[in-house]
């Protein structure tokens, strides 16, 4: 159909895909119909346009309304009741939106705008007429919908330090139901993993397709809950390098302190022996360690105090229990004869045994000796004493030169003895040549000459054999066997042991 248009304006697509327009001046709202040639057609789908009649529509309702509240009237003023429905229209923005219809009742339509998101709206109400009645159109009448409040509590949380953020909750009043499953509360706080000890508020939001038609009332629930960090507890652990020091030696003790959560302990440690500190020292990741040589002899109770910091609670370690010895050291002694008589050119063995005292050392034990006589050599088996104790003994052998040929290894006869004893045989034996001419003589001077040569010789071998000649020709040796070692502090270490050594000549 033909239609004049006056003032046209706001053009849009309906939701059918057809042109809409509003047909300002005639006060009707038009569309282009998609109809085959002769189409498409103009048609008016609201307003009938102003006539000279008396009848008016009126609109009235609030200005402002609370989201999910409130409704608009629109009132025919007419003499006669009027039949049919009024249309409500939103035309804010430049477009017209179609909002509702309601039947007229005794020339009156109310029509609900609880449904509206919150925003502003300029609203129309246009009456199409009936047989007796003409078509008429309100005025717009402003609108603003506000958010609706709405209630939120936060469920107050404790944490220990290091432990992870658990999933925030709380209570949410006040939404409607035309909007359940559309609308929900997000709890968050600024806190993070290993945030220090302290409070963080918990703040809540709204999210969902309906969240825009809400506000948070601000209350003390709201505001007052929190997420509370609380300092965690740590364990702190203490060992020794050794449980049984010797005196003097080092000891180095080892602390650690852990969370029971997460995240690492700072600040420091203090050390004690008994009721005394030795001394403080700072964690570094962590740990802590202390070397200590100063220990006295005897039983020590060691223990270790963590000081504590912003995000850890103090503790204190279990006592650890450590006895300090003596110290290191060895004895050497003589264990066979100690003192020996040879002759020369013969050898000697003497026996010997070590002792280790306090703490195993580390160091061998080299072995010497002094003393020896000129020419002998000397031997120790083994030539040293091997760290770990498992050897304790060892011998030394001296071993003297053979004896030199000597006049003194002979008969010594001195010469007067020998001249004296040849004028005895010559005039012992003078005689008996005058008898030789007789056999009995001869027989007599025989035996006369060997009483004198037997006589002779016993003469000669007293002088050689001498009960004191022995001890008068030997030599005693003082030998001195000595051990060295070197302490485990770098100490010398050294003993000695003394045997003696006589040689016979």
């Amino acid at each position: 159909m033909t239609a004049n248009l006056d003032s046209p304006r706001s053009v849009a697509i309906s939701p059918a895909g057809l042109l809409t327009l509003a047909d300002s001046d005639n006060q009707r709202v038009r569309q282009l119909d998609a109809l085959p040639a002769p189409g498409p057609d103009i048609h008016t789908i609201a307003g009938l346009g102003t006539t000279s009649s008396s009848e008016t529509l009126s609109l009235s309702g609030p200005s402002v309304v609370a989201y999910g509240s409130g409704s608009v009237t629109a009132t025919l003023t007419t003499s006669t009741l009027a039949t049919g429905s009024v249309i409500f229209l939103d035309t804010s923005g430049g477009t017209q939106t179609t909002l509702g219809t309601a039947s007229l009742n005794s020339d009156s339509a109310s029509f609900s705008i609880a449904t509206l998101a919150a925003g502003g709206y300029s609203i129309v109400a246009t009456y199409a007429g009936d047989a007796s009645h003409s078509a008429a159109q309100s005025s717009a009448l402003a609108m603003t919908v506000t958010p609706l409040a709405v209630t939120i509590a936060p469920n107050p949380v404790s944490i220990l330090y290091g432990q992870a953020i658990p999933s925030l909750s709380g209570a949410l009043t006040g939404v409607l139901a035309q909007d359940a499953g559309k609308v929900s509360a997000v709890f968050t706080s600024t806190a993070a993993a290993l945030s220090p000890a302290g409070l963080y508020p918990i703040s809540a939001m709204l999210t969902g397709s309906a969240a825009g038609n809400y506000t948070v009332a601000v209350t003390a629930a709201t505001t007052g809950a929190n997420l509370s960090i609380a300092q965690a507890p740590t364990q702190i652990s203490l060992s020794a390098s050794t449980s049984s020091p010797g005196l003097g030696l080092p000891v180095t003790l080892s602390v650690q302190s852990t969370s029971t959560t997460s995240g690492v302990p700072t600040g420091s440690i203090t050390l004690a022996d008994g009721s005394t500190t030795l001394c403080v020292v700072a964690l570094s990741a962590g740990a802590a360690t202390f070397t200590t040589s100063s220990l006295t002899l005897g039983a020590h109770n060691l223990s270790a105090s963590y000081s504590g910091d912003a995000n850890f609670l103090p503790s204190s370690s279990a006592t650890a229990e450590l006895a300090v010895g003596a110290a290191s050291d060895f004895t050497l002694t003589a264990t066979g004869a100690a003192s020996q008589s040879i002759p020369k050119g013969s050898s000697a063995t003497y026996s010997f045994s070590v002792a280790m005292l306090g703490a195993a050392m580390s160091s061998p034990i080299a072995l010497a000796v002094q003393g020896v006589p000129t020419g002998a050599t000397s031997s120790i088996n083994p030539s040293y004493i091997p760290p770990g104790g498992a050897v304790t003994s060892f011998t030394l052998t001296i071993q003297t030169p053979l004896a030199a040929l000597d006049q003194r290894s002979r008969p010594f006869v001195p010469p007067s003895a020998n001249s004296g004893m040849k004028a005895s045989l010559a005039v012992l034996l003078l005689p008996m040549i005058a008898l030789a001419r007789r056999r009995k003589a001869i027989v007599v001077f025989m035996a006369a000459a060997s009483c004198i040569l037997l006589a002779t010789l016993a003469t000669g071998c007293g002088n050689r054999i001498n009960p004191d000649n022995e001890s008068a020709n030997s030599t005693t040796y003082t030998l001195t066997v000595t051990g060295t070692a070197t302490g485990p502090t770098g100490n010398a270490l050294q003993h000695s042991a003394i045997v003696t050594l006589q040689v016979l000549q």
